[in-house]
Formats: C-alpha cells, structure tokens, sequence
C-alpha cells in the first residue's frame, strides 16, 4: 500500500516594538520642571468709613455746617420765644381793668417760675453710620507652556505561518500474478 507523509514545520511570530520615550519641552514658569501654573492672589484691602456726626451732634459737638445751622434754628427759637414772652407780658399788662399794680405782680410772676427740669443722657440715641466696601479677591494664573514629543510607532509583526509538505513516503505496488501463464506484472 502506499504511504503519503505529511512533514510539518511549526510557524513563527516576532513583534518589534520600540520602548516609547516623551520628551518634554519645559519653557516658562518661574520654577523649572514646575508642572503646576503660577498663580498670583491680590486682596485689596476693604474700606471702612464711620460716620459718627449724629451721635456726636447729640453730644453737643458739632461740624462747622451743622454748628451753623444748630445756632441758626437755636437763635430763631430764643427770637420767636422772645417775641411769644413780650406779647404775654405785654397782654397781661394791658388788662388794666382787672385793677392792682401789673407790672409789681408780672415781674413777682416771673420770680415765681418754675425751674426747668434737666435731664442728662449718657448716650446718643442715633448709632454711627458705618459703610464697609469690601473689594473682590483677584486671581491671576500664568500658564506654563510644555511641550510634548514623542517616538512612538505602531508594532512590527513579522509573521512565518506553518509549513506542512506532504509527499508520497512509499509508492503503492499491486503484483499481478496470472497463474496460467505465470507472468509477474508489477505495476
């Protein structure tokens, strides 16, 4: 019989890959190799103002324009009581007919008024006035620049499949034998 005989070489694959390697390019910043920005906070200062006029008024102690004016509606008051104390007095003396000495009894009238009531307040009613202006938080941030290289490449593969070869090992032979004759035929 004959034979067929399979030989087989086993196949190969090899990748080639480079090592892939980043260069970075630092430039700016004021630290080298800094991966972070430069960041600036500025906080300017709040401003506070405190008026303080009214309670000090109520105290007594005045600015020049509002002294001005306290005299000026104080010397009205003191004027128009003056010109309100005349025309009483003047209205009292001038009822002769109820008799008796009228100016002896004003002038005792006067002596016998009543002494003011005083009363000491040991603080303003009216509270300062204060205004705060309060000035935002500025962020400034400078950026780095980096730049980035790098080598990669996409794998090399290099691939060998499997050899087979088949081939005929041994030829098959029939043998042919004619008994009458006796010839051998071999094929």
């Amino acid at each position: 019989m004959g034979q067929i005989a399979v030989e087989r070489q086993k196949g190969s694959m090899e990748i080639e890959q480079n090592i892939p390697a980043v260069e970075l390019e630092y430039t700016g910043g004021s630290r080298p190799y800094q991966w972070f920005p430069d960041m600036e906070i500025s906080s300017p200062p709040a401003k506070l103002s405190i008026d303080y006029s009214k309670p000090l008024e109520e105290l007594g102690f005045y600015r020049i324009q509002s002294l001005i004016n306290y005299l000026q509606n104080k010397g009205r008051e003191k004027v128009l009581e003056g010109i309100e104390e005349m025309s009483r007095d003047g209205d009292f003396l001038g009822k002769l007919e109820l008799g008796g000495n009228r100016i002896a009894q004003l002038s005792k009238n006067k002596m016998r008024e009543e002494i003011p009531e005083v009363n000491v307040a040991l603080l303003p009613k009216n509270k300062p006035e204060i205004d705060v202006e309060v000035n935002p938080v500025r962020v400034k941030i400078k950026e780095i620049d980096i730049k980035v290289e790098n080598n990669f490449a996409f794998p090399k593969a290099k691939i060998k499949p499997d050899e087979i070869r088949i081939y005929l090992a041994r030829k098959g032979e029939i043998d042919i034998k004619l008994v009458e004759h006796q010839i051998d035929i071999k094929i």
